[in-house]
């Protein structure tokens, strides 16, 4: 996603199996999370690039994140941040996974972010769209019997205009939780993480860390 987003944008909109957590990240966040076997230079190169991604979201207003309740519920119950390669950080941490829900609440509530929980009996996108203002656009599909992904790049700005007024109009069909009814269920996933017990803090393994290092 940080390749194709421009620095300049305004404003995007998703429709993912997770909601955009990276925009709620900070460097506390980063450091309790980051894989310490990594070497350190990797480390600051990961640190760095998270920073980036989440100061230029932090400058967008209005976007709207479509998402599933399988996406976020891996983020909540197991603390698994799907856009990051799981081998370059550990899960969060409860305390990190709630400042994270309290961030999203917040968003959603002041309307710099609009997320909308998909109501899968009646919606079951099986492409996920990533649009940036009306200058590009990635769509991804994977096969889940072979798990290979087949991407394109579209940077027509009718077809994106398009695929924004769909998006926007979501709601409006009933395929999606409004912005009040997943702020609710936000809160109630904040609240069911207050009540568990702080996991024993671990690291996943480093495999496939030095690939990375060798692609920056």
């Amino acid at each position: 996603m940080g390749v194709l987003r421009p620095s300049d944008a305004k404003q995007f909109h998703s429709i993912k199996e997770q909601p955009c957590i990276t925009a709620f990240v900070d460097q506390n966040i980063i450091q309790d999370s980051i894989n310490k076997q990594l070497p350190l230079d990797s480390q600051q190169y990961l640190t760095n690039m998270l920073l980036t991604q989440t100061a230029n979201l932090k400058k967008m207003f209005n976007c709207i994140t479509v998402f599933t309740k399988k996406g976020l519920d891996n983020f909540v119950q197991n603390g698994i941040i799907q856009q990051i390669p799981s081998q370059l950080y550990h899960p969060l941490s409860i305390k990190n996974r709630i400042l994270i829900l309290n961030r999203m609440l917040q968003a959603n509530q002041s309307g710099s972010f609009c997320f909308h929980l998909i109501k899968e009996e009646s919606f079951h996108p099986n492409i996920e769209i990533v649009t940036y203002d009306t200058d590009s656009m990635l769509l991804c599909y994977q096969n889940v019997e072979t798990s290979m992904m087949q991407t394109c790049l579209i940077k027509e700005p009718n077809t994106i205009l398009a695929f924004n007024d769909f998006i926007q109009n979501l709601s409006n069909h009933n395929l999606v939780c409004d912005v009040e009814e997943t702020s609710d269920i936000l809160l109630q996933q904040i609240q069911s993480l207050k009540q568990l017990p702080p996991p024993e803090h671990t690291f996943l393994t480093s495999v496939g860390a030095q690939s990375f290092v060798g692609k920056h």
